[in-house]
This record gives C-alpha cells, sequence and structure tokens, in this order.
C-alpha cells in the first residue's frame, strides 16, 4: 500500500523526532530537524522539490552522534552589529541574495492547484507591482467571471 501527505508524513516525522530526543534530550529542534533532512533519501522520481528533502530515515536520524545543522546556508547572513556586538541576521543581505540570485525559470507552476488557497489574510497593500512586467502574460484563458470584486479598493 502506498500513502503519501502531510497527513500521514506528520506522525511519523513525530515519532522519529521523539525518538531522536530520547537518544539526544539536549538536542535543539534545529539539530532534531537537521538530523532528520541529513539522513532522509532523496525521492528521485518525484517532482521537483515535491517530497521535501525526501523519504524519512528514522533510524539513521536517531542514530546520528552529532546533529547537523540545517540552516548552515543561512550562516553567511549572520553578522556582528558594531554597536552591540551582538550577532544578528541581516534579512537585507538575505533579501539581496535571494531576488537577485533566484532563478525562478525552473518552476513549473502549472502543476500548482491554487483553488484550495485562501488569500482572504493575504495582506497586498505593501506589495510593490511597478516592477513588474505583465507584457508576456497571457491571460486569455483566465476565467473573472466567479471574482467578487464588490469588496475591493481601488483607491490609489
Amino acid at each position: 500500500m502506498w500513502m503519501s501527505g502531510t497527513s500521514l508524513a506528520a506522525p511519523q516525522v513525530s515519532g522519529a523526532a521523539a525518538q531522536i530526543l530520547a537518544r539526544h534530550p539536549s538536542w535543539t529542534p534545529d539539530q532534531v530537524k537537521g538530523a532528520l533532512m541529513h539522513e532522509a533519501s532523496a525521492l528521485t522520481s518525484a517532482t521537483k522539490f515535491s517530497g521535501g528533502v525526501g523519504e524519512l530515515n528514522a533510524a539513521g536520524a536517531a542514530a546520528l552522534t552529532s546533529a547537523p545543522n540545517p540552516q548552515s546556508h543561512l550562516d553567511q547572513f549572520v553578522t556582528v552589529d558594531p554597536n552591540s556586538g551582538k550577532p544578528y541576521f541581516d534579512a537585507a543581505a538575505w533579501e539581496n541574495v535571494v531576488s537577485t540570485q533566484t532563478d525562478w525559470s525552473e518552476t513549473d507552476w502549472s502543476e500548482t492547484d491554487w483553488s484550495e488557497t485562501d488569500w482572504s489574510e493575504t495582506d497586498w497593500s505593501e506589495t510593490d507591482w511597478s516592477e513588474t512586467d505583465w507584457s508576456e502574460t497571457d491571460w486569455s484563458e483566465t476565467d473573472w467571471s466567479e471574482t467578487d470584486w464588490s469588496e475591493s479598493i481601488w483607491s490609489p
């Protein structure tokens, strides 16, 4: 029998995390996450990014004696505040790297089902659309007939 999805994964990963913490009670949540990620097996036949970091290996994760840091790729953005001498996350540097070096051309949005997404809690007031180039967008397949615009605010 093959099953997948969050409802199946959550209890399995929770159990694996409990086993890791039973063996390593001093580990932080990030260290438990690192162990789970490190020992996961890639899902080679899955659609890119659809399987997270891969298939759970609970025994392997619990057997680790030192936990990998799952946030190590963010270390480059941790710097020391010259005034306080304390480390902090430089969000502006991270945002700059993400916005200039992320290649979205490999992302296939055609498999994404947006019908279950609840956009009512999304605050678009801070979004700057001035740099967006809509000239390549094909709106001919978009059906706006079900859209209720009565609650929209159109003031500049």
